[in-house]
C-alpha cells in the first residue's frame, strides 16, 4: 500500500509542474489521470491547461 501511495503522489507532482497546478489540483489530476477518468465537471479555470480532460462548465 505505501508503494502505491508514493507512486500517486509522484503523478500528482507531475502533474502539479506539467500543468501548473496547485496541489489539490494536482491530486484530482492525478486521480483523473489513474483511474482513467476524461471528463470532469468544474467551473475552475486551472483544468483548463490538462489536455487528456474533457471539461464541462456546470
Amino acid at each position: 500500500m505505501a508503494e502505491a501511495a508514493r507512486s500517486f503522489w509522484k503523478i500528482a507532482l507531475e502533474c502539479a509542474r506539467e500543468y501548473r497546478l496547485l496541489p489539490r489540483d494536482a491530486l484530482h489530476t492525478a486521480c483523473c489521470k489513474v483511474f482513467g477518468i476524461k471528463e470532469m465537471a468544474t467551473n475552475d479555470a486551472d483544468f483548463e491547461r490538462v489536455g487528456f480532460l474533457n471539461l464541462w462548465k456546470p
